[in-house]
């Protein structure tokens, strides 16, 4: 055989495998029906997250009015937490008063350093 014959049948047998390497690569790429249904997936995939979403927002609605009712029950014990807050605060100023007093009378008369 005449090494260019064969040379050419090598270049015709390699641009054959690679033309059907392209091929097999070009067939492997997106159609227009694989990129929509790619889209449908994302918009229902979408869809389906806002509606869970709404959902959820509409039976907590139900529950955070619920929590609202509760107020009432809240003011009235913040108030009397209030009275109660007042009442110690008067004792400890009578208590503090009398602290003054004792002190004062103290103050005149010899005390001796107290023992550690």
């Amino acid at each position: 055989m005449d090494p260019v014959a064969a040379l050419k049948d090598y270049v015709d047998a390699r641009d054959d495998a690679m033309e059907s390497r392209l091929g097999a690569k070009l067939d492997r790429l997106p159609s227009r029906a694989t990129i929509w249904s790619a889209v449908g997936v994302i918009v229902g995939g979408v869809f389906t997250a806002v509606t869970i979403l709404l959902g959820t927002v509409a039976f907590g609605s139900d529950r955070f009015n619920g929590g609202l009712s509760v107020s009432p029950v809240i003011a009235q014990i913040q108030a009397g937490q209030q009275k109660v807050d007042e009442n110690q605060d008067a004792k400890l100023e009578m208590m503090d008063r009398k602290l003054d007093i004792l002190i004062e009378r103290s103050k005149g008369k010899d005390t001796p350093a107290p023992v550690n």
